[in-house]
């Protein structure tokens, strides 16, 4: 928020089945920016988005999507893991489609090219619109390679 002293509020919705909730006073912004009127919330959902009240209703107007949800300027899913085995694909159809028909835009990561090529294909099928191509992840940080099998694909560029 110090790097944008016009941005007055900033809400930080995790949400997802593994979204640990924690608890927070209603305003985690730091001394100078609460002195300045900033808040900075985090809230946490432990549901999939699609079953989440904070989820934009595509057949609604923003505003009309429930008593707790505003309608999220930006999604990001990072690493989702949702091509891990046919039952994760299948747990994220609900949640892609309703992203997709929200017309909010969306930023999604994986951890190897191979998956990032595999979730292009996906999405496209699902006829998204793309406002770039798929590329290195320049915010990436060290990766656990838990299993060594898994070892040569990661290293074929890293998180994307």
């Amino acid at each position: 928020m110090h790097c944008y002293p016009r941005l007055r509020k900033f809400k930080i919705c995790l949400v997802g089945p593994h979204a640990d909730p924690h608890f927070w006073p209603r305003n985690v912004a730091c001394d100078v920016c609460v002195a300045k009127g900033r808040i900075r919330e985090v809230k946490y959902a432990p549901v999939k988005y699609h079953e989440c009240s904070w989820a934009p209703d595509p057949s609604a107007s923003h505003s009309q999507c429930g008593s707790e949800c505003m309608a999220p300027d930006f999604i990001v899913g990072f690493n989702t893991g949702m091509l891990e085995s046919d039952d994760t694909a299948e747990s994220w159809r609900d949640t892609i489609k309703l992203v997709l028909d929200s017309g909010v835009p969306a930023l999604f990561t994986t951890t190897t090219r191979t998956d990032a090529l595999t979730e292009v294909g996906m999405f496209r099928a699902e006829r998204a619109q793309f406002v770039m191509k798929m590329k290195k992840n320049k915010w990436r940080g060290p990766m656990h390679i838990p299993n060594n099998y898994q070892a040569e694909e990661l290293m074929e560029g890293g998180p994307h």
